[in-house]
């Protein structure tokens, strides 16, 4: 793993925001819990203690910082930036690997160009993108809940961002519309309320 960077004023921002609970996650980051991949603590840990491996400008984002750290014997990589609104916010969290990854602290060359000339690099980090099937894709429509199966994707590998050809989008669409459903599933479902209680659905 790269060594902790020495203090920089951004980074101790970002440090100060946390122990102060000024922080968001995005989506990915929000998935990535649910998963079980990344917890918590491992983002933590790489803004109080990680080495900053990579500096990211975008013209519309502004300026994010990817940092790297050691928890739980695996390798953590968090990226930040800080909101307009005065709070840090958690962009990405994920294990670095393969192939855009050649090391934790240093990128592939050749892993990070689209793997298979279907789909570009990821619009939201750069990362390659490769062909899978996605097991199970939800969705809503007017208050239902949708379960597509074996979904023809593009996936990438750095943040899990998916991108689906026009062609998958529009037979998605005409399988719901035309109401050819395969089965019927239950769902757990988890009611957070107001009060920042976490109660199940009975």
């Amino acid at each position: 793993m790269p060594q902790a960077s020495p203090a920089r004023p951004e980074l101790q921002r970002y440090r100060d925001y946390l122990d102060n609970g000024r922080f968001v996650v995005s989506e990915h980051v929000l998935r990535s819990l649910a998963t079980g991949q990344v917890k918590l603590a491992d983002m933590e840990a790489a803004i109080r203690r990680g080495a900053l491996i990579e500096i990211h400008e975008n013209p519309r984002r502004g300026v994010s910082h990817l940092l790297a750290v050691k928890s739980r014997d695996l390798p953590f990589h968090a990226e930040c930036a800080e909101g307009s609104n005065g709070r840090l916010v958690i962009v990405f969290s994920y294990v670095p690997a393969q192939p855009v990854w050649a090391t934790p602290g240093r990128r592939n060359p050749n892993g990070c160009t689209a793997m298979d000339g279907a789909f570009p690099k990821c619009f939201f980090c750069g990362g390659g993108v490769k062909a899978v099937t996605v097991g199970n894709f939800d969705c809503r429509k007017d208050g239902k809940l949708y379960v597509i199966k074996k979904m023809p994707a593009g996936l990438c590998v750095e943040c899990g961002e998916k991108y689906f050809e026009a062609e998958v989008a529009q037979r998605m669409e005409e399988l719901i519309e035309a109401g050819q459903f395969s089965a019927t599933e239950t769902a757990n479902v988890i009611e957070f309320d107001s009060a920042g209680q976490v109660e199940t659905a009975r």
